[in-house]
């Protein structure tokens, strides 16, 4: 992304901070989130997911509907940077809640982001899952760290409009992993189809890492 495309995503996101216009949640004037989106998004309680050929324990804050896919549409595509707080917050309460169905709990955890493709980072600017990744990783109760372990080593298309079917065959051994032996818990933004998971639990998995939770903002 040039400098010159980067200027109206970097206005909106002064705005979004020091001046909002418009809550992106509800359009509601002044802060966003508003104080009604925000007890919203933080008083949803996180719910689980299962996923084929995952044997970790999978949560995600919110269904991917309503004013938190509107929250989170905003912060990926609409450069509303003043979102990352509180969607890393929402994530950071999936990862708890999937904690509590880790025996013995972790000592100290590792946040993988689930890469995004190359041209979606330099369309926005930014790793919108990792900036999601860092907020929640203070939010922890147990020391975490957020490394980007994964690599997408294939061409993939854009999920978007593909079937579930379709989705699947795309991720299918897209990913590598640095090698090591962690307590890792993998962390996106929105689980649709499940596909990216899959393929990063996968890719962990199989690099020597221990995979003990899955955790989103969204599902659908």
């Amino acid at each position: 992304m040039s400098a010159h495309s980067l200027i109206p995503t970097l206005r909106l996101a002064l705005l979004d901070i020091f001046v909002p216009v418009a809550c992106a949640g509800c359009g509601d004037s002044g802060a966003s989130p508003c104080p009604r989106c925000s007890a919203l998004l933080a008083h949803i309680p996180a719910h689980a997911l299962s996923i084929p050929d995952i044997d970790a324990p999978i949560f995600a804050k919110s269904q991917y509907k309503g004013v938190t896919r509107r929250l989170l549409l905003a912060h990926k595509d609409g450069g509303r940077n003043g979102l990352t707080t509180p969607l890393g917050l929402a994530l950071a309460d999936a990862v708890k809640q999937s904690l509590t169905e880790v025996v013995p709990p972790p000592g100290k955890l590792v946040l993988v982001p689930v890469p995004s493709r190359s041209v979606n980072i330099r369309r926005r600017g930014r790793f919108t899952t990792g900036e999601l990744a860092h907020v929640a990783r203070k939010d922890l109760p147990c020391p975490a760290v957020v490394e980007s372990l994964l690599r997408i080593t294939q061409p993939v298309l854009d999920q978007v409009g593909l079937s579930r079917a379709q989705r699947q065959s795309n991720m299918e051994f897209a990913m590598t992993s640095l090698p090591g032996n962690a307590d890792v818990v993998i962390v996106d933004d929105v689980i649709t189809s499940g596909a990216s998971v899959r393929e990063a639990y996968r890719a962990l998995t199989h690099a020597g890492h221990n995979v003990i939770s899955i955790a989103a903002v969204c599902a659908r």
